[in-house]
């Protein structure tokens, strides 16, 4: 599976870090229509890096701000869940600013190339795991009963809603699959040769509803905490994952296998690895609808069918590790190259020169074709294998 990213023109170099800033640069001002500096003769900043009100060498680990600009307040529904949203922004930015264990992602949005969308409202990226935060902009009352069904007061009377925490799984299903898809770019080995992996990372669910609001419970479900709780819910979380990664804990009489607690461990290049990765294929949904409008006002012209050409090598398909020839592979979600010689996975990274989206491949014997599955750009040959 691969998924979209809106990023066009400015790539995000390699070399910027999440949550430091060196003490000799001057304090950056955030731009409040969100866009980057043009060529007027200023730095163009880390879109990572959330500047911190303290000059110095002080570490901001907000690594995605809530962009307000991508929420247009239609009605009073959207009015009051964007103030939702900005509250609990607010609590996470001032609880964690200055914490570098942990690292704050605002109002992420990913598409893949099926156009399956996650939105998830908050996600926190701690040492031991991740903590998905479904905000709802409930300020009356909300209602859980014996059989987990939700339902909130409105207009005097109960009415039923979807579960939040069914839908907060649905987004760690997706996130999950995507990390999956990426693990060796984002994370390396435990022992210089065991690959680290997601499949059992930790997702943990908090449902935040108004400070407002009331809960009633007819059943325990710790994930439901009112918005002003949920920074010391997040730090209970990261302090019993840190108990149980211990030194006296690690014994295999205490290990917790069922909800691994304290197993992962991610460095600081691994966290920062993630979360750029993250906020790189952040999809804003004002994008989405750019690109669906501009499909319907261009009308794609009509060109005669492409002469297939073979393509010169050029380093298609080079393994970045050993320097081999790779060979196309289909992964069960999508194809990726694969090395024979050294066993090293890696993505195809090919972009619509048109709408900049992912292209999809389509096979046909011992060739390859890729195309744009949004803009309809024309196909053609990405490469053909000739048997020795």
């Amino acid at each position: 599976m691969t998924i979209s990213t809106s990023q066009k023109d400015t790539p995000v170099p390699d070399e910027m870090q999440i949550g430091v800033r060196k003490s000799e640069e001057p304090p950056r001002s955030r731009n409040p229509k969100g866009r980057r500096p043009g060529s007027d003769g200023d730095a163009v900043p880390n879109p990572l890096l959330t500047a911190s009100p303290v000059e110095g060498n002080t570490p901001c680990m907000i690594a995605k701000e809530r962009n307000p600009e991508e929420h247009p307040e239609a009605d009073k529904f959207s009015k009051a869940g964007s103030h939702s949203e900005e509250q609990l922004a607010f609590y996470l930015r001032r609880s964690f600013v200055d914490e570098p264990d942990v690292l704050v992602v605002n109002d992420l949005r990913l598409m893949d190339d099926k156009h399956d969308v996650a939105q998830v409202d908050h996600l926190i990226l701690h040492r031991h795991g991740f903590v998905v935060i479904e905000s709802k902009s409930v300020s009356t009352s909300v209602k859980v009963n014996k059989l987990g069904e939700w339902s909130r007061m409105w207009n005097g009377r109960y009415e039923g809603m979807p579960s939040p925490v069914q839908q907060a799984k649905r987004q760690i299903d997706f996130l999950r699959r995507v990390l999956i898809e990426y693990t060796e770019q984002l994370v390396g080995k435990m022992l210089g040769f065991v690959q680290k992996g997601f499949r059992n990372c930790p997702f943990e669910i908090l449902v935040a509803v108004s400070d407002h609001a009331t809960i009633v419970r007819d059943i325990e479900i710790p994930e439901v905490v009112k918005a002003d709780q949920v920074p010391e819910r997040i730090l209970e979380i990261i302090k019993r994952h840190n108990r149980a990664s211990s030194l006296f804990n690690l014994s295999p009489s205490t290990l917790n296998w069922n909800n691994m607690d304290g197993v992962y461990n991610f460095r600081d290049e691994e966290m920062q690895n993630i979360a750029k990765f993250l906020v790189e294929h952040h999809y804003p949904l004002k994008e989405e609808k750019r690109q669906a409008a501009k499909e319907q006002r261009t009308p794609v012209p009509e060109t005669p069918p492409p002469v297939p050409q073979k393509p010169s090598p050029g380093g298609l398909g080079v393994c970045p590790k050993c320097g081999k020839q790779a060979v196309i592979i289909w992964g069960g979600h999508n194809y990726f190259w694969k090395c024979p010689a050294c066993e090293k996975n890696f993505p195809l990274k090919e972009y619509c020169p048109t709408c900049r989206q992912k292209m999809m491949l389509r096979k046909d014997k011992n060739r390859y074709f890729i195309y744009c599955g949004l803009c309809k750009t024309p196909e053609r040959l990405y490469c053909e294998f000739v048997a020795e």
